[in-house]
């Protein structure tokens, strides 16, 4: 996912301006990933693209999103370790970590919350008496 997909992931999803500015956003996404190239060095850090990208999209719910030249991408793990990072910095509320991400999940991006029984931890044999 390129970062800009993500930025409008964000606001479509009400995260910005609601719980992060823009300014915040490009903070965590330049903690979150190293730019690996020349290109991606200068969109993120020197020229701060994002915010430009955010500036210039007026409407966008029904704008499309293409990426630019250099703009660098998200891996699944660093869409997920994102997406907990600015948990964990928006939620004051919840003092332990997984609470904080756990309600961002359910309250913010609108996720099912998983059952109580599904949670519970299975032994190995669990799964081998289905076998």
């Amino acid at each position: 996912m390129k970062v800009s997909a993500f930025l409008k992931m964000c606001r479509l999803k009400q995260l910005i301006p609601h719980s992060l500015n823009i300014e915040s956003l490009n903070q965590l996404i330049r903690q979150c990933i190293t730019p690996m190239t020349n290109e991606e060095y200068e969109y993120l850090v020197e020229k701060r693209m994002l915010i430009h990208v955010y500036d210039n999209d007026l409407s966008p719910e029904t704008s499309h999103c293409e990426p630019l030249p250099g703009e660098p991408g998200l891996l699944f793990h660093e869409f997920i370790f994102l997406l907990a990072m600015i948990a964990l910095n928006q939620d004051t509320d919840s003092v332990e970590p997984s609470h904080k991400i756990e309600n961002f999940f359910i309250i913010k991006l609108q996720f099912t919350k998983v059952p109580e029984d599904y949670r519970t931890y299975k032994q190995f044999d669990y799964y081998l008496e289905k076998a």
